[in-house]
């Protein structure tokens, strides 16, 4: 993986998406970038992990991309994912300019735990300023731990994940 963001000379970036806990209020994502397999970073784009937020280096059009995986194990009706851009470090939700917003509603809203396994994807464009911070906050109507391993395969674990690259500059 990378090897766009190299070719291009522009700069790219891909994280994992820690599988973790979605509140009943916005809760941070929490990104890594460890050496799990799904991270790599060329031409300057960071996560800050203090922060658990991305930054990017340099002013242009960039292509934002995320893919989560998610189990409704918990009769999950609803949940809401946003990415916000900063100036400056976080300190809440509240606090930067949404940027992208996307919901999915459950539609075994009426019975029981039904143990279904969903990918939710986007793809967006969208104008950025040297040192602009991105965050990503998600929230639903029951608390719900995210699974990404699908059914009762146990070496089989589907990683959610967020790339940045930057397409042109501006």
């Amino acid at each position: 993986g990378g090897s766009v963001g190299r070719a291009s000379g522009y700069p790219f970036a891909q994280y994992e998406i820690i599988e973790g806990y979605i509140g009943t209020s916005w809760t941070q994502m929490t990104l890594s970038d460890d050496s799990s397999g799904v991270k790599y970073e060329y031409g300057g784009v960071d996560l800050d992990n203090s922060n658990n937020d991305i930054t990017v280096p340099s002013t242009g059009m960039y292509e934002i991309n995320w893919n989560y995986y998610i189990k409704d194990a918990n009769l999950n009706f609803w949940a809401y994912w946003k990415i916000q851009k900063h100036t400056t470090t976080i300190s809440s939700d509240s606090t930067g300019t949404n940027i992208f917003f996307n919901g999915y509603n459950n539609p075994n809203y009426d019975s029981s735990p039904d143990a279904t396994h969903h990918s939710i994807s986007a793809k967006f464009y969208y104008s950025l300023t040297a040192n602009d911070h991105l965050s990503m906050w998600t929230k639903c109507n029951t608390a719900l731990d995210q699974d990404e391993n699908p059914g009762n395969v146990s070496d089989t674990v589907l990683k959610s994940y967020v790339s940045v690259r930057k397409i042109f500059d501006l």
